[in-house]
């Protein structure tokens, strides 16, 4: 039978055997909540560019359709005159 000696005997070495293998876990445990800490303020980073791109790309189709409708018009202006002016060329040739 195993006397109280014993038992302290088996418990400190259930100890160091426990600590030896837990205390480089515990180690690797914070330097990974480490490594978290910092993904996640690059996330933050990241997510606050993503959301000025998503401005700056709105504002550029914004300009998009600017320019578009402007050079559309111009277009239809100048094809009206053209046409106008065919006519014109058509009836003193004819």
């Amino acid at each position: 039978m195993l006397d109280k000696n014993d038992l302290n005997q088996i418990s400190t070495i259930v100890t160091k055997i426990v600590k030896k293998e837990v205390d480089p876990l515990k180690k690797d445990v914070k330097l990974l909540q480490k490594d978290v800490s910092g993904i996640q303020g690059n996330v933050r980073v990241i997510q606050k560019d993503i959301g000025v791109m998503k401005q700056d790309i709105v504002k550029i189709r914004e300009d998009q359709n600017v320019i578009i409708n402007f050079f559309d018009r111009a277009y239809l202006d100048l094809r009206t005159r053209v046409e106008k002016l065919e006519q014109i060329v058509s009836n003193l040739t004819s």
